[in-house]
């Protein structure tokens, strides 16, 4: 879980053994104490930012699809943007269970922990 003291990001290396458009799939959970956080890898934005707010505890798997990679390491960065209206805590919280990295069209290659206190 990240909670940051102020609007900051929390960041992720992750090694790719070759370069390529692969697709991400990150396993978040929703809470009332969330925040809304844009996605970067290699300080690209990827997608739309990711408001994590709900008013009931859930999960959801975010897909981000022709994401490019270099070959070695790669930085998985979430920035803190801000939070929904009704998000219970300021800033809000975000937390992460993994990320999984695939090719286009296949099932997952592999997932990292990407959580970060």
């Amino acid at each position: 879980m990240f909670t940051p003291a102020a609007p900051g990001d929390a960041t992720c290396k992750f090694q790719q053994p070759g370069p390529g458009l692969r697709t991400l799939r990150l396993r978040v959970k929703r809470h009332c104490s969330r925040g809304i956080y844009r996605l970067s890898v290699n300080g690209a934005a990827i997608g739309e930012p990711l408001d994590r707010y709900s008013p009931v505890m859930t999960y959801a798997e975010p897909e981000f699809t022709q994401v490019p990679l270099r070959a070695g390491v790669n930085t998985l960065r979430l920035t803190h943007l801000g939070q929904h209206a009704d998000s219970t805590r300021t800033p809000g919280t975000c937390a992460n269970d993994r990320i999984g990295v695939r090719h286009p069209g296949r099932g997952l290659a592999g997932c990292s922990s990407a959580s970060s206190d």
